[in-house]
């Protein structure tokens, strides 16, 4: 029973460092080269205000948002991610939910704006993804 606890928890860092370490996102449309790697936002942290493009073309401001409801802010690495399409997915399931508590969603990844395009017709998103392909905004991509 040890031994395959073991074996399950080294899989899994061995999937997180696959993901994170080493791996070069420029077909993504993620420039990391000049070591501009966003370290991510620590719980209970106040996000700070961003504008953002989203998927529609369409500034999305995260203050003023919040000025009238709620919001569930989140980032993901990108489409190419498994884990985070799953994620992405379960929000899309969740929305109705979320919507009924008077809250928006916001996705913040780093991808060009051709790759949000497909991962929001692939999972049929129906909140706000906006990109930051510039990492301006902190972020828990990496």
């Amino acid at each position: 029973m040890k031994i395959y606890k073991l074996i399950v928890a080294l899989s899994i860092l061995i999937v997180v460092v696959d993901c994170s370490n080493g791996q070069s996102y420029s077909r993504f449309g993620v420039d990391t080269s000049g070591g501009n790697i966003p370290l991510g936002l620590e719980l209970n942290t106040i996000a700070p205000d961003f504008k953002a493009e989203n998927q529609d073309g369409k500034e999305t401001h995260l203050y003023d948002l919040l000025n009238n409801q709620r919001v569930v802010l989140f980032f993901y690495r990108g489409n190419w991610c498994p884990f985070c399409n799953t994620y992405l997915q379960n929000m899309q399931d969740s929305l109705d939910y979320i919507l009924a508590k008077n809250a928006a969603v916001i996705a913040v990844n780093p991808e060009s704006p051709d790759n949000v395009d497909r991962t929001v017709r692939k999972h049929g998103l129906g909140f706000h993804v906006v990109y930051d392909s510039g990492n301006e905004h902190p972020s828990a991509i990496y």
